[in-house]
């Protein structure tokens, strides 16, 4: 899965200080963080002011805000205009990243802009969203959801790092009918629903050259793992059914994968990919099949996340440092297990984040944080089955191995050298 990289580096520690803060505490923090665009959001506040509820959801957006990004990227031509990259539908990845390699060749390139939400999310843009959310949340499959699961799962415009959209309005108009039609009580029904409606007409792609869109996908029909479960989730807010995006680094290849989390009427997330008739398919597929078992699980959230380990960063950049991921790993379908290993030589003197990797299967891609003391090692929630390497950073910009090739079996067990 192209970009599934993609990180903004945060100091945890800064992040750790943020989330301590009393929400009043946040919310100024965030408007001193808008700049110039203050104004715009301090309009959201003031328009709410005599609806107490909308005024709340307001103040979660903002709050939560100040570390969301949008990236853009598109293809530029040699003459510096504007390429449109046509993912056709039924062309092979393999033909798509061929076309791509020749237009590189031929003096083409991908550009690439981010935008802080805080600085640049207008006014008008919030309040339809607040407005829009507010509409849905009353249907029956979504009446029933607290505030607090409306705010996390329904209200955010935002779902990853893709640019900002503007077609919720459209989304609930074209889809909203449907279910309404139906008759349907649970949001589980619902999603199925659309899904079984959309699956031919939104599909993946293995190969997308630039970063996913919203609108690209609605367009084409067609991008990666990571902007087909972006485009699900946003349709499926849109709707009022409550939906992340989860996502891992396989141990076992190169790639990642990202895909939807509904939560349901009894509080548990559903898991599916776009297009799925049903959520054990996905179920028995991430835990039957090898290969495909995800060693860690993270969920994109909008509202920031308390650092499971605080300490000094190290200036190490990796995804694992947003603030709006949370280690879901112990909520999926296979055991897990808290990673611990003791160092042979002695370690040094500080106490400093380690970084579980991969072996040279998955080019040794960092899988989740742990925590050195001293000479003792510790990753909490690591699925077994996989090959390991622990690694630490001193430079602030590379890692170094402190361990050889450990294999953590199914168990719980860990041996040293590589298993097949």
């Amino acid at each position: 899965m192209k970009n599934i990289g993609l990180v903004m580096f945060l100091s945890l520690t800064a992040v750790f200080a943020g989330a301590c803060r009393s929400s009043d505490d946040q919310l100024a923090f965030a408007l001193k963080q808008a700049g110039t665009n203050r104004a715009e959001l301090e309009r959201v506040l003031e328009y709410y002011r005599s609806d107490s509820l909308k005024l709340k959801a307001a103040e979660f957006l903002i709050r939560n805000m100040p570390y969301h990004i949008g990236v853009h990227e598109w293809i530029e031509d040699p003459q510096g205009q504007s390429y449109e990259f046509d993912l056709e539908i039924g062309i092979y990845d393999e033909i798509l990243m061929s076309r791509m390699d020749s237009l590189s060749a031929c003096g083409y390139k991908i550009r690439t802009e981010k935008h802080r939400d805080i600085e640049v999310v207008s006014a008008d843009y919030l309040i339809e969203n607040i407005d829009l959310a507010f509409e849905v949340w009353q249907k029956p499959w979504s009446r029933s959801f607290s505030f607090d699961d409306f705010c996390r799962y329904i209200l955010p415009y935002r779902i990853m790092n893709e640019p900002l959209c503007s077609l919720r309005r459209e989304m609930q108009q074209r889809y909203l009918h449907y279910l309404d039609s139906a008759g349907f009580t649970t949001p589980g029904e619902a999603c199925l629903f659309l899904n079984g409606m959309l699956k031919k007409r939104y599909t993946y792609a293995g190969f997308s050259p630039t970063y996913p869109s919203i609108e690209e996908m609605n367009k084409n029909g067609r991008s990666n793992c990571e902007g087909l479960a972006i485009f699900y989730a946003f349709l499926l807010r849109a709707v009022g059914i409550p939906t992340v995006v989860d996502r891992t680094v396989w141990a076992k290849s190169t790639d990642g994968h990202a895909w939807c989390a509904m939560l349901d009427e009894n509080h548990i997330f559903q898991t599916f990919s776009g297009g799925d008739s049903d959520f054990e398919t996905f179920r028995i597929v991430f835990s039957k099949r090898r290969k495909l078992i995800p060693p860690k699980v993270y969920r994109r959230t909008f509202d920031i996340q308390r650092p499971d380990i605080v300490m000094e960063d190290d200036g190490y950049r990796t995804f694992l440092k947003n603030p709006y991921y949370q280690d879901v790993t112990d909520s999926y379908y296979n055991p897990f297990f808290d990673l611990r290993v003791t160092l042979p030589l002695e370690a040094g003197e500080k106490d400093s984040y380690i970084y579980l990797c991969g072996s040279s299967t998955n080019n040794y891609q960092v899988l989740a944080l742990g925590e050195r003391k001293g000479r003792e090692c510790i990753v909490k929630n690591v699925v077994g089955d996989n090959n390991f390497i622990i690694a630490e950073c001193r430079d602030g910009a590379n890692l170094n191995f402190l361990t050889g090739v450990l294999y953590l079996d199914s168990l719980g067990n860990i041996t040293e050298g590589i298993r097949e």
